[in-house]
């Protein structure tokens, strides 16, 4: 935790955005304890309240409360970071409670696919401390999330207008700056014919690959039954609750 909030702080941290929840106490934070059950109810349970919040909360109000998952993985040592993250996508979306929504693709190499749950467009920013190039996407000593709508990019920093593609433009010079002067290539608009998102969830740097094909599995049935008995705790709160933001 400290990690983090010594790196989402910082005036040099790329992302603004991430910067101005963490200031304004906008950012939700779960904290996933990880077994050797292969179940993650503490995600589950963390995720279906902040995308029923997000569905409940107008635009505007909820621009700067992107969702921030910790994860303690201490006892997995036989699983790299990344496939533990995304195993955990792989899992909550067998128990998703709403279907897959129809105007998004189900085939990660399209590109109109992103990741949803609860019928909410995701965009995950996969963090790991094995990032040593790409620092920006290094928020601390363990596997962190952080999950914002879809829509926000739009809303901020839509491909469709000059604005929007002047906030994306600076805030890659700030990635470069971050990175010592590493900006990722797979870093892109969303709908772009070339752009695959799932790409950007994981970003691959020398000596940390990403695999070749999406490591997510869309789920065959129309929609998995609810889970009735997912863990308490790990409910999203505000900073007094647990901890907070980011981006690129």
């Amino acid at each position: 935790m400290d990690g983090f909030t010594e790196r989402v702080g910082s005036e040099s941290f790329p992302c603004l955005f991430g910067r101005k929840a963490w200031a304004s106490d906008g950012v939700r934070f779960v904290f996933a304890e990880c077994n050797g059950a292969g179940e993650f109810d503490d995600v589950l349970v963390g995720l279906t309240d902040y995308t029923n919040f997000v569905k409940e909360t107008p635009l505007n109000d909820r621009l700067f409360s992107p969702l921030v998952m910790f994860f303690e993985a201490s006892r997995l040592d036989c699983i790299s970071l990344h496939d533990l993250g995304w195993k955990v996508l792989n899992w909550v979306h067998g128990m998703d409670p709403a279907p897959w929504p129809t105007d998004v693709a189900r085939d990660p190499d399209h590109h109109s696919w992103c990741f949803c749950f609860n019928e909410v467009q995701l965009f995950v920013n996969m963090s790991t401390p094995d990032h040593q190039v790409l620092r920006s996407r290094n928020l601390g000593d363990y596997l962190t999330f952080v999950i914002n709508p879809r829509e926000n990019f739009d809303a901020v920093a839509s491909m469709q207008s000059r604005s929007g593609r002047l906030v994306r433009a600076n805030i890659r010079k700030r990635v470069a700056d971050y990175n010592g002067g590493t900006v990722p290539e797979e870093l892109g608009f969303f709908g772009d014919e070339d752009n695959r998102e799932w790409q950007q969830y994981q970003l691959e740097e020398t000596n940390l690959a990403r695999p070749a094909q999406c490591p997510f599995s869309q789920n065959p049935m129309p929609h998995a039954p609810a889970r009735t008995d997912a863990a308490g705790g790990g409910s999203p709160g505000s900073r007094n609750d647990a901890a907070p933001t980011q981006t690129e």
